[in-house]
C-alpha cells in the first residue's frame, strides 16, 4: 500500500502533536526549567515541521504536474499484499504485539513478553522457529542490560519479582 506523502505528513504531524501535548503533562523538578517533557516536545515539534515540509513538498509537486497536463496518482494505492491474508496477518502483528506488551507486561514482566514478542514476530516473519527462539534470547537480554542495567529504567518483573534479586546480573 502506499499512501501518498499529504497523507503520511498528516498523520505524522498529528501524531506529533499529541506527543508535544502529552510531554507537557509531565512535572518538572523544582530548580530546573526543563524535566522529563522537554526531549519529547522537541522530537514532537521536529515531527510536526518536518511533517509540514511533507506536505508543502507533496502539494507542489501535485500542483506543478497539474499544471503540466500530467494526471496526479491517487492519494492511496492498495499493494498485492492487502489481498492475500498472510499480508494483512503480517501487519497487523506489529500494532497487535504494542497492546499485547501494554496489557501484559506488569504480570508478565518484562522478560517473558519481550521474549514471546520476538520470538514471535520473528517466527512469523522468517518461519524458522529454532532462530526465532535464539534471536528472541539474544535480543530480550541486550533489551533488558541496556534499558534495566546502563539506562536504569525500572523494567516489570511480574510474577518473576519474588526472584529478582537472584536474577538481576553485575
Amino acid at each position: 500500500m502506499k499512501l501518498d506523502d499529504i497523507i503520511t505528513g498528516g498523520l505524522f504531524a498529528i501524531l506529533g502533536l499529541v506527543i508535544v501535548i502529552y510531554s507537557q503533562s509531565f512535572p518538572t523538578m523544582r530548580h530546573i526549567a526543563y524535566g522529563p517533557g522537554f526531549f519529547p516536545s522537541i522530537v514532537g515539534v521536529a515531527m510536526i515541521g518536518y511533517s509540514g515540509v511533507l506536505i508543502l513538498r507533496s502539494m507542489v509537486l501535485r500542483w506543478l504536474s497539474w499544471r503540466k497536463g500530467l494526471e496526479n496518482s491517487p492519494l492511496v494505492v492498495a499493494g498485492d499484499w492487502v489481498r492475500s491474508g498472510s499480508g494483512i496477518l503480517d501487519m497487523a502483528a506489529i500494532p497487535a504485539s504494542v497492546i499485547f506488551y501494554i496489557l501484559l507486561s506488569d504480570s508478565l514482566g518484562f522478560y517473558l513478553t519481550c521474549f514471546l514478542l520476538v520470538s514471535f514476530l520473528n517466527y512469523l516473519f522468517s518461519k524458522q522457529f529454532g532462530r526465532s527462539l535464539f534471536t528472541a534470547l539474544v535480543v530480550t537480554t541486550f533489551l533488558q542490560l541496556f534499558f534495566g542495567k546502563l539506562m536504569m529504567v525500572p523494567l516489570p518483573w511480574g510474577f518473576l519479582e519474588p526472584y529478582s534479586g537472584v536474577l538481576t546480573w553485575m
